[in-house]
This record gives C-alpha cells, sequence and structure tokens, in this order.
C-alpha cells in the first residue's frame, strides 16, 4: 500500500516523491527504506524498544533501559550498510529527548553506553547525546 501511495504522488507532479529529487531525505527514501529488508533490524528495534523497554518501564525501570539498549544497539546493522538514512536519523532524533529523561537516573555506566551508542548511530549530533552524561 505505501508504494501505491508513493506512485500515485509521482504522477501528480507533487515534490518530495522521486527517488532523483534530493540525497535520499524525501517522502520517496522514506517508504522505500522503510520497505527494505536492510531495514529490518530498525523495525526490530522499533517494536523491542517500545514494547520491552517502554512498556515495562513501570514494572522494572533498569530492565527496561536494558532492553532499550539492547533493541538500539541493533541499529548498528542498519548504520553499517546505509549511515545516515532518513528512516535511522529519524528514529534516533525522535527518541532523543525520551532517552535523556530515561536515562537521567541510570548509572554512569549505562550513561557512557548509551551515549556511545547514539554517537556511534548519529555522529553529526554528539553533542545533543552528550548531555545525557551532565545530568
Amino acid at each position: 500500500m505505501a508504494q501505491q501511495v508513493v506512485s500515485n504522488a509521482q504522477s501528480s507532479g507533487a515534490g518530495g516523491w522521486r527517488s532523483n529529487e534530493s540525497n535520499k531525505q524525501n517522502r520517496y527514501w522514506l517508504v522505500d527504506n522503510a520497505l527494505h529488508e536492510l531495514f529490518s533490524p530498525l523495525r526490530e528495534c522499533n517494536y523491542e524498544y517500545h514494547r520491552n523497554g517502554i512498556d515495562q518501564l513501570y514494572e522494572n525501570k533498569e530492565e527496561a533501559r536494558t532492553a532499550i539498549y539492547q533493541a538500539m544497539n541493533k541499529l548498528i546493522k542498519v548504520t553499517a550498510t546505509r549511515p545516515n538514512s532518513i528512516n535511522l536519523l529519524n528514529f534516533v532524533q525522535a527518541k532523543s529527548n525520551e532517552l535523556k529523561s530515561l536515562f537521567a537516573d541510570a548509572t554512569t555506566r549505562e550513561k557512557n553506553d548509551i551515549v556511545n551508542l547514539l554517537k556511534r548511530i548519529d555522529p553529526a549530533n554528539s553533542s545533543r547525546y552528550q548531555e545525557i552524561l551532565d545530568l
């Protein structure tokens, strides 16, 4: 269905729906990446982040943070094959404030682990992730 939306939008002449319009940062690539097998770790991360992490925070915050870290660690595979993809960066940047709050009362080791992981996934925003260590 997503591919059909892209096809319909391309025929309308509207901008942002063609593969050759920008540097892989438009709606065409957002849909294409979401459906591509290389992005299955991102889909797994998204599910596990929310199901095993966010949904479990009330029960056990430490285990939930560990699950979130493990889910985010799956993104290394995507970074290795498609660094700076719009899907990957959207996910990480959308979660940055949430992660900052979640890890505010974490141990120094947990903070270091998540910050190093985030810097590896999204090096352009390293300073934003460094703030987690200052909490």
